[in-house]
């Protein structure tokens, strides 16, 4: 994988659930990448969303679009729902590429999410698979 990371008011948070992800200090919305390579099963990306969207503490889907990203067929998506009773947004490109599974997310509280949305957007335009 090949990425810029987000700027500097982004904190990286070591985690061990995602590949990389980093939190902005002042408002907490963060970025993450996470990628999953198996043989089988080959799950859909629509059931990839699914799942992803069924772990969001009532999720409204607000937008979904087929796109292509990294020369793939993908899905951009926009979510909002609650975290820990904290009114939350979620914005996310899954796609696939060979026998691995890419989910780039980017997730705020619903009233801060668009200070750092470009901030994910230029994440998102550098991301690369080989």
């Amino acid at each position: 994988m090949k990425f810029q990371r987000p700027p500097r008011t982004f904190k990286n948070l070591h985690s061990l659930d995602v590949d990389d992800s980093w939190r902005e200090k002042q408002n907490g919305n963060t970025i993450s990448v996470l990628s999953e390579c198996h043989d089988s099963p080959n799950p859909s990306l629509e059931q990839i969303q699914s799942g992803v969207i069924s772990e969001i503490t009532d999720a409204q889907p607000l937008e979904t679009e087929q796109i292509t990203f990294n020369n793939r067929d993908a899905i951009h998506s926009i979510i909002d729902g609650n975290v820990d009773g904290i009114a939350t947004r979620f914005e996310l490109v899954i796609f696939k590429k060979d026998d691995c599974t890419f989910i780039l997310t980017y997730a705020g509280v619903a009233k801060a999410f668009g200070n750092n949305q470009r901030d994910f957007e230029r994440f998102v335009k550098e991301f690369r698979v080989p």
